[in-house]
C-alpha cells in the first residue's frame, strides 16, 4: 500500500508477489513482457561488476529461466510503469539512453531505469525498499531477498505445491525449495494433518 503510486511500485510488486530476484527485476526488458497475454519471461539478470559497471546476462541456472503468469492487478501495475517510463523519457529528451546492450550484444529496453534511461543500480532499489518500509510503519531492514523469501513462504502457507513454488522462484529443483523453506512446509503439513483428522472425525 505504501508503494502504490510511487516509482518503485512495479519493482516491489515483482519482488513481493512473484518472488523475483533483484537482478531478475532490474534485468527485465519490455520484450520479455506480454501484457496482452499476461506473461513475464525471466530471460536476463542484471549484476554490477567489481568495477561498478552493469552486466546484463542470462540467469546462472537453467531453472532460473522461466515464464510466469501475471494476474490482472500485476498487468495494470506494469502498464503504469510503462507510462511512467515514457514520461521520464520525454522529460530527459536527447539525454535518454533508451536501451542497453546485454552480454550477447543485443540491445534491449529495460523496464527499470534511472532518470536518463540507464540500468537502475541495485543499491537504489535497496534504499527505496527501506524508505517505503518506513512509510508503511515497518521499522526493520528490508531487502529484495527478504521480499522473495516472504513471497515463497506465503505461497507455501496458502497450500501451493512445492514443485509449483520451485517453478515460480526459479529453483533448480523442488528439493532446493524444500530445504530452504522447511519451516513453512512444516506448518503446512501440520495444518494438512489437522484437516484430515477433522474430515475423518471420531473413530
Amino acid at each position: 500500500t505504501a508503494a502504490r503510486g510511487t516509482e518503485w511500485e512495479a519493482a516491489i510488486v515483482l519482488l513481493g508477489l512473484l518472488g523475483l530476484r533483484r537482478g531478475e527485476v532490474l534485468g527485465l526488458s519490455w520484450d520479455a513482457l506480454d501484457l496482452t497475454a499476461g506473461t513475464l519471461s525471466v530471460e536476463r539478470s542484471l549484476v554490477t561488476l567489481e568495477a561498478g559497471e552493469p552486466s546484463l546476462g542470462v540467469p546462472k541456472t537453467k531453472g532460473s529461466r522461466r515464464t510466469l503468469e501475471l494476474g490482472a492487478p500485476v498487468v495494470a501495475v506494469m502498464r503504469s510503469q510503462r507510462a511512467r517510463q515514457a514520461q521520464q523519457a520525454l522529460a530527459a529528451g536527447q539525454d535518454w539512453a533508451g536501451s542497453f546492450t546485454d552480454d550477447h550484444g543485443d540491445r534491449v529496453a529495460l523496464v527499470f531505469t534511472d532518470e536518463a534511461g540507464r540500468p537502475m543500480p541495485g543499491h537504489r532499489l535497496n534504499g527505496a525498499l527501506n524508505r517505503v518500509a518506513l512509510a508503511a510503519g515497518i521499522d526493520a531492514h528490508i531487502t529484495p531477498h527478504l521480499l522473495r523469501h516472504s513471497a515463497a513462504s506465503l505461497m507455501i502457507s496458502e497450500g501451493m505445491d512445492v514443485a509449483a513454488v520451485a517453478s515460480v522462484l526459479g529453483h533448480a529443483s523442488p528439493a532446493v525449495t524444500t530445504s530452504i523453506y522447511a519451516h513453512a512446509l512444516h506448518r503446512t503439513q501440520a495444518r494438512a494433518t489437522a484437516v484430515i483428522a477433522s474430515a475423518i472425525g471420531q473413530w
